[in-house]
């Protein structure tokens, strides 16, 4: 019989940046959800993974320590017992509302200061609350770009929450799609938009990166995001640069200080010049212009 006092189970650790999507993928096989932090230092992660109290214990430490085994780490999994508490009110003492330049970032409904734009982004499975560098310092530099130049068509590469394409439907009413390969993330970027009223503005669309058939449909695009991680941003780079307009800006990052280089390299090399960089914690985003 489940503990009435019992919401469920809780499994913390942290993890390398290349081991995050197993720990993704695990998590959401067994039903779980997944909260990520930034870790305790540059390229690792933390992670919290949620499971409801009438889902199987074992079969989920069982699902774990095979991942656990997998990445090597070898690691006894424990699962902390969730108790039954005001989740709203949890959440706002765990997730309280921040500023990062004009933008006021908040997981509830609550009063949003005057000349700051509010960015209602409940802390979720779909990464992108705000909180980490990567997703602060693409904040900055689209709100040092603004400042320069109005942009008429984005592309949210790897949306996550949606944060990013986010902004610039509130600050510039920018039409945006946002593509992300994960199911579970594009539904809540669809939440997200619909919550904060720019859902006719951003589309959001499951995909394989810029092999989603409407990538190309409503390409190019004179503003594209793309927070994601060194060896995909580099993967992708002729694919991201074919879509980007002449004139047109990229924002780029999920990459530490010592990845910085190789990044670069690969963007300059296809054309593209380095406008803006903001270094955060370890942390690095760049904006590049194609010629």
């Amino acid at each position: 019989m489940t503990d009435q006092n019992l919401a469920g189970w809780r499994f913390d650790t942290e993890t390398p940046d290349s081991l995050l999507p197993l720990y993704e993928q695990a998590v959401e096989n067994l039903g779980g959800a997944l909260d990520v932090a930034e870790g305790s230092k540059p390229g690792y992660w933390k992670l919290s993974a949620f499971f409801d109290a009438a889902d199987d214990k074992a079969h989920i430490i069982a699902g774990l320590a095979v991942v656990a085994k997998i990445t090597g780490q070898n690691m006894d999994v424990t699962l902390s017992d969730v108790p039954h508490v005001d989740w709203q009110a949890k959440a706002l003492a765990d997730f309280p509302p921040f500023a990062i330049g004009r933008f006021f970032v908040h997981g509830y409904d609550v009063a949003v200061p005057a000349g700051l734009v509010g960015l209602k982004v409940p802390a979720a499975m779909a990464f992108g609350s705000g909180e980490h560098a990567t997703t602060e310092g693409c904040l900055r530099l689209y709100e040092t770009l603004t400042a320069e130049r109005t942009f008429k068509n984005g592309l949210d590469m790897g949306a996550g929450s949606g944060i990013l394409a986010l902004a610039a439907a509130k600050v510039q009413k920018t039409p945006f799609l946002a593509v992300d390969i994960d199911e579970p993330s594009v539904r809540i970027c669809d939440e997200n938009m619909h919550d904060n009223g720019v859902a006719k503005t951003v589309t959001s669309v499951c995909g394989d990166g810029f092999d989603a058939p409407e990538v190309a449909t409503r390409a190019p695009y004179d503003l594209i995001f793309a927070n994601i991680l060194k060896n995909p941003l580099i993967a992708m780079a002729e694919d991201l640069v074919a879509v980007l307009a002449g004139g047109g800006v990229c924002i780029l990052s999920g990459f530490t200080d010592d990845q910085e280089a190789d990044v670069t390299a690969t963007y300059t090399a296809l054309g593209l010049t380095v406008q803006h960089a903001e270094r955060l914690r370890g942390w690095v985003a760049l904006a590049l212009k194609k010629n």
